[in-house]
C-alpha cells in the first residue's frame, strides 16, 4: 500500500513564499479598488500587465485575482477580459448583527431579530439588496469570526447593529473605525445607547401614544394594555392626558421570558366585574398567548373589546381573535439604515436619532 509524499522543508518553503507574495498583491489590488482608482464596471489590469509590473509568476497573480473575485470585488467575463464588480462588496454590501444565533427550526415566536434575519433572506433572494447576517454576539468577547474576516478584508458597505452597546465595548470598534465601515444602531433614545453611533429608532412609547388616539377616535374609554416592559408612569400620563380610563390592574407586564403567562392574565383581566372596551398589546410575543386568555374568559371580540396588537410588518404574529394591528415595517426600519450608512458614507453628518414612523395595518403597502 502507497504511502502519502510528505512535503520536505525545502518544497514548504516555497510555498509559503508564493502565499505570502500572494496576499501582498491581493491588498494592492484590492487598495486599488477601495480606493476608486478601479471604480465599478472598470477593466482590469490583465494578468500580463500584473506579471509584468510586479514581477510576481502566473501562479501568484492567478491566486490573487481568484481570491479577490471570491470576495466580490472582480469579476471575469471570459474572453471580455476582468472587470471590477458593478457592484462590489464595500459599496453594495451591508451586514446586519444580532445578538443571538437564530434557531430556524424550533423558534416558536418572531422576535425583532428573527423578524431581521427573515427580511434579510428575503431581500437576498430578490436580489434587491446584499444583506449578510451574523448572529451569536451576545458578548464583547463572542465576535463572529465572519464578521471580523469580512471587516479585514473590507467586504462591506456598513453594519447594522442591533446590539451597538455591545458592539461599542468590543476590540471590533477600533477594527471598524480603521477600516472607516459606517455603523448604525436599531435602538431607542436613551437605550443602553453607543456614543457616536447614530440610531434608527422604533420608539416604543410613540406606538402606545398612537394606539391610544386610535382608541379615543373609535369611541373606545377604558383602556387596558399588555406589555413586556412598561414605561408605567409615561403610559398613564399618555391615558390621562387624552381622558381615558385604566386602572393598575389594567396595565400589565408580562416578561418575553415568561410570556405564556400573558394567558392567565388575560382571562383574569375578562373575569372581573369592571371589563376594558379596549386593549393594546404592546409586544407581538406576547399577542398569541394573550389571545389564547381571552378565549378563555369569553371576551367578545370585536363586539366588546377591540384590540391593538403590536406588529413588525409585513410579518404578523399569529391570534387567536380577530385583531387590529399597529406597529413598525421592517422594511422602512431596514431602508432608513441603510440610508444613514449611505449618508456617512458620502461623508454627509448624520443625525443621531431618526424616528421610525409609527402604522397601523392599512396604511402598510403588501
Amino acid at each position: 500500500m502507497g504511502s502519502l509524499k510528505k512535503s520536505s522543508p525545502r518544497e514548504a518553503r516555497p510555498r509559503q513564499r508564493t502565499a505570502v507574495k500572494s496576499d501582498s498583491l491581493v491588498d494592492t489590488l484590492r487598495g486599488w479598488i477601495l480606493s476608486g482608482k478601479y471604480p465599478p464596471g472598470l477593466r482590469f489590469p490583465t494578468h500580463a500587465a500584473l506579471r509584468r509590473q510586479f514581477g510576481f509568476s502566473v501562479t501568484t497573480v492567478q491566486r490573487a485575482m481568484d481570491q479577490l473575485q471570491q470576495e466580490g470585488f472582480l469579476c471575469s467575463m471570459s474572453a471580455r477580459g476582468t472587470f471590477v464588480s458593478d457592484k462590489p462588496p464595500h459599496l453594495c454590501r451591508y451586514g446586519i448583527v444580532l445578538q443571538k444565533t437564530m434557531n430556524r427550526a424550533s423558534q416558536s415566536f418572531q422576535n425583532f431579530e428573527s423578524i431581521l434575519l427573515m427580511e434579510a433572506m428575503r431581500l437576498r433572494q430578490r436580489g434587491t439588496t446584499d444583506l449578510c447576517v451574523y448572529e451569536g454576539f451576545e458578548s464583547p468577547d463572542t465576535i463572529p469570526a465572519e464578521l471580523e474576516s469580512d471587516i479585514r478584508v473590507s467586504r462591506l458597505a456598513g453594519l447594522i447593529l442591533t446590539v451597538p452597546w455591545i458592539v461599542a465595548q468590543s476590540p471590533l470598534l477600533p477594527l471598524l473605525k480603521g477600516h472607516r465601515i459606517p455603523l448604525v444602531g436599531i435602538a431607542e433614545p436613551g437605550w443602553l445607547n453607543a456614543p457616536g453611533i447614530p440610531m434608527v429608532a422604533p420608539r416604543h412609547m410613540a406606538l402606545i401614544e398612537r394606539a391610544l388616539d386610535d382608541f379615543a377616535a373609535r369611541g373606545r374609554r377604558h383602556v387596558a394594555v399588555l406589555d413586556i416592559l412598561m414605561q408605567r408612569e409615561e403610559v398613564l400620563k399618555a391615558i390621562k392626558t387624552r381622558r381615558l380610563v385604566t386602572h393598575p390592574y389594567w396595565l400589565q407586564e408580562v416578561p418575553e421570558s415568561h410570556r405564556h403567562a400573558a394567558r392567565s392574565c388575560m382571562h383574569l383581566l375578562m373575569n372581573g366585574k369592571d371589563r376594558p372596551d379596549a386593549l393594546l398589546i404592546a409586544d407581538d410575543c406576547l399577542l398569541e398567548p394573550a389571545t389564547a386568555g381571552l378565549v378563555d374568559g369569553r371576551a367578545r371580540v370585536p363586539q366588546n373589546l377591540d384590540i391593538l396588537s403590536h406588529c413588525n410588518f409585513p410579518y404578523p404574529s399569529p391570534s387567536h381573535l380577530p385583531v387590529r394591528r399597529i406597529g413598525f415595517d421592517i422594511r422602512r426600519v431596514l431602508s432608513m439604515c441603510i440610508e444613514v450608512i449611505d449618508a456617512c458614507r458620502r461623508h454627509e453628518r448624520a443625525r443621531a436619532f431618526s424616528e421610525v414612523p409609527v402604522v397601523l395595518e392599512h396604511d402598510v403597502a403588501g
